[in-house]
């Protein structure tokens, strides 16, 4: 008798549903960990409690028969922690970290920036040589902030401070003189061509008038205002300008298309990075050489749960298919159309009202076209930005 650590649950499905319910998980986007045929011709699955559940749930939804049997682990009361990668491997990685990174950044921090990212002050920092890992200790931090401010264009300002393995950077920008004498404005502009049926100024001046066709980003309401009582003076232009537009929709269904279609191969492999330096340490099947979905999950470990440590686990999971060709009737076609059709319908209406459609098909050897025509009304308005030196 095979003994096993922690309880798990295996489901037995017949070899009439196999192929179904094997589609039904990969769709859903559930690792298989374990799992394999039997002589009869089922599938076996070997799962969690936790993974369980969600598969029940699935099958039971779309009528799949199967058993059940629960087998209890002889570690039970340790099964809350057995997918952080293996106890025995976290805690000897726990054990190495905490034992010689406690003068090592473990995490760094920017505050102050408003233009220049993330990013590229993490570049700034490893080029003058501090960056995840660095040991605290050998820091010269005058000279540190010497070397970012020389090598920055966009920095006029860095203080590095350390708590415990904690980097906190506050930075400041240089400011732009050109960009100091710029303000923004806005003038409202068309977001498509289209026949106004009214315009609501809220701030601004109106150009344009009911009746008037207007095309795509011609001005509809004014940010500038020029009078003879008060000359030129700007506004952020705002409003609402009503239209009927027309739009179009094209939709083609290839009569010779491909199908993904699962396998039961799945290729698992994981690898860690501790501060920035990655390194895999577990390759659980053989490589695929064939077609795959691949399904990435990261994860940065803690102390108990609570403190974040500088590693990160990455689990990168590879679902194979294979491809099968599909011939459709144009009667299929038909039907796949129009359900394309109802959800581009959805997205070009969401803030439009339909005043008429009409459509129309045609066929070849190859595809179905499908084109519909839509008068709609809606709001044209988009604001425009514009800067005014001063």
């Amino acid at each position: 008798m095979k003994l096993t650590l922690f309880s798990k649950y295996k489901l037995n499905v017949s070899a009439a549903n196999k192929k179904e319910a094997l589609n039904l998980l990969l769709n859903s986007q559930i690792a298989l960990n374990s799992s394999k045929i039997n002589k009869e011709n089922s599938l076996e699955i070997s799962v969690s409690k936790k993974q369980f559940s969600k598969i029940k749930r699935i099958f039971d939804s779309s009528n799949i028969d199967y058993e059940t049997t629960k087998i209890f682990g002889i570690l039970k009361p340790l099964e809350r922690i057995r997918h952080r990668l293996g106890f025995a491997l976290g805690c000897l990685m726990l054990m190495l970290v905490l034992l010689f990174s406690s003068n090592i950044v473990w995490k760094i921090d920017i505050e102050g920036n408003r233009y220049v990212s993330d990013d590229e002050i993490i570049d700034e920092l490893n080029n003058a040589g501090f960056k995840l890992g660095t040991y605290i200790p050998n820091v010269d931090y005058d000279q540190l902030h010497n070397k970012i401010l020389l090598n920055s264009e966009k920095l006029s300002w860095v203080s590095v401070n350390i708590v415990g393995n904690h980097a906190n950077i506050k930075v400041k920008e240089k400011e732009s003189k050109s960009e100091e004498k710029k303000v923004l404005y806005t003038n409202v502009v068309a977001a498509s061509d289209g026949y106004i049926t009214s315009v609501i100024v809220i701030d601004g001046k109106k150009t344009v008038s009911i009746g008037d066709v207007v095309k795509k980003g011609e001005l509809l309401i004014s940010g500038i205002i020029d009078s003879q009582s008060q000359g030129v003076r700007y506004e952020h232009a705002k409003g609402e300008v009503k239209a009927f537009v027309n739009k179009e929709i094209l939709v083609k269904i290839p009569l010779k298309n491909t199908k993904k279609i699962y396998t039961n191969n799945i290729y698992k492999e994981k690898s860690f990075k501790i501060y920035n330096f990655p390194l895999k340490f577990l390759i659980k099947y053989r490589n695929s050489r064939g077609f795959y979905d691949t399904i990435e999950k990261k994860e940065q470990l803690h102390i108990l749960g609570i403190s974040k440590i500088p590693i990160e686990v990455t689990t990168s999971t590879k679902y194979e298919y294979t491809l099968e060709d599909i011939n459709y009737t144009i009667e299929e076609a038909v039907d796949l159309a129009f359900a394309e059709l109802r959800m581009q319908m959805d997205r070009h209406l969401e803030n439009s009202e339909l005043v008429s459609k009409a459509i129309e098909t045609d066929y070849n050897s190859e595809c179905f076209y499908l084109r519909c025509k839509l008068y709609c009304l809606e709001d044209i308005a988009v604001e425009k930005e514009f800067f005014v030196e001063e």
